[in-house]
């Protein structure tokens, strides 16, 4: 078995054995945060990084919902009589 690895100029073809991919997604991420911060800007950012930061910090403080989205849930909850069960999830 073999793996493709994409150079600037053409394909080169090596042993599957020899293909560690997170090896080169490692060096490819480490080389992007390297660069100069962009002015106005507080950091690079790569692809998913800011989606995880957020799941992370609700995941450890909670997330605020809107009043009216609780109050749907609210309604929707009695229409169908999970009332009691949705307020223990609000404590």
């Amino acid at each position: 078995m073999r793996c493709e690895v994409q150079r600037r100029r053409g394909t080169r073809w090596r042993p599957a054995g020899e293909c560690d991919v997170t090896k080169g997604a490692d060096w490819k991420v480490t080389q992007r945060k390297k660069q100069p911060i962009p002015n106005g800007a507080e950091r690079i950012w790569l692809p998913g990084e800011m989606e995880w930061e957020r799941q992370e910090a609700a995941l450890r403080e909670g997330m605020k919902l809107p009043d009216y989205v609780i109050v749907n849930l609210l309604g929707l909850a009695e229409d169908v009589g999970m009332l009691p069960e949705l307020k223990a999830i609000f404590r």
